[in-house]
């Protein structure tokens, strides 16, 4: 009587199965793994483009604020301009050194009474607030609406005059400390270094 030979059933054994799912256990992490890094990465550009936005927003509310500022000719007289810059500006610097710039600036047009408003960028607590009063015609302004705050972990705001020099023989205005402010340059430097600079004519 011939043996019979027992022939293998079709399929994978045990031991390849359990090398299927060790390949696929180390595919899966590998793939995790760099799943988490793009998400990661994600998060942070839409963090950056959020804080650009916030820059680009506070930049633009600076020159605004510049460009509006009220001509000398509606300013009471008590105001008087030093420094050679207009009436409607006033420059002074915090104990920490940081500037402070106020800003007399007409407030949109309803049709009515030319009406203005005080608007007070400063340092305070690590944040650049800007602070501005209620449109009014009356003088002085009213006091100012609790400030709002624009930017976090600000180390240091520079303000820094562009005069333009008068010629020599110009006559008495030719002195240095009388030459007209023809521009400012506001600095914002953060505390990771960051740094962001605005030249505004004026």
């Amino acid at each position: 009587m011939r043996p019979r030979h027992r022939t293998r059933a079709p399929g994978f054994s045990l031991l390849e199965l359990l090398v299927a799912v060790a390949l696929l256990g180390v595919l899966a992490v590998l793939l995790w793994r760099g799943l988490g890094g793009v998400i990661a990465q994600r998060e942070r550009i839409d963090r950056d483009a959020v804080h650009v936005e916030r820059v680009i927003r506070l930049l633009a509310q600076l020159e605004r604020d510049l460009a509006q500022r009220a001509p000398d000719v509606v300013i009471p007289a008590a105001v008087e301009a030093s420094g050679g810059l207009p009436r409607a500006l006033e420059l002074s610097f915090q104990r920490e050194g940081n500037a402070q710039l106020v800003i007399l600036r007409t407030a949109p047009d309803t049709g009515g009474p030319l009406r203005l408003e005080r608007v007070r960028y400063f340092v305070a607590q690590g944040a650049l607030l800007r602070e501005a009063s209620p449109p009014s015609g009356a003088w002085p302004p009213p006091p100012p609406a609790p400030p709002l705050p624009l930017l976090d972990a600000v180390q240091r705001l520079s303000v820094r005059l562009l005069r333009l020099e008068p010629r020599s023989g110009a006559g008495p205005a030719a002195a240095v400390g009388e030459a007209r402010v023809t521009g400012v340059e506001v600095s914002i430097e953060r505390a990771n270094g960051e740094r962001y600079v605005r030249v505004v004519a004026l």
